[in-house]
């Protein structure tokens, strides 16, 4: 098992109960496929520059610990899912 960090940033258009479902759903994702150390909503901020036609997200971090093939199918549901913006997945040196 290794040890990963990741980010991603959910479009704030989605509104209060669009984003909770979404980040609801990414949470069960990762505890479903790995161990999840770590969930932490930092809430709606300004992006350093415009993605899209968004210049505001909502920030989501976690921490978990999996088999080093869980994180690139993370990053293949970040990338279909719609919700998100941004996404960034990397595994942490022990």
């Amino acid at each position: 098992m290794n040890s990963y960090e990741t980010i991603f940033i959910l479009r704030s258009t989605l509104g209060e109960d669009g984003i909770k479902e979404a980040a609801e759903k990414f949470k069960n994702y990762i505890e479903t496929n790995a161990t999840l150390v770590t969930f932490d909503e930092w809430g709606n901020k300004k992006l350093a520059y415009t993605i899209g036609e968004h210049s505001e997200g909502y920030y989501i971090f976690a921490t978990f610990e999996s088999l080093p093939t869980f994180p690139q199918d993370l990053e293949r549901v970040y990338r279909i899912s719609e919700d998100v913006i941004k996404f960034i997945v990397v595994k942490k040196d022990r």
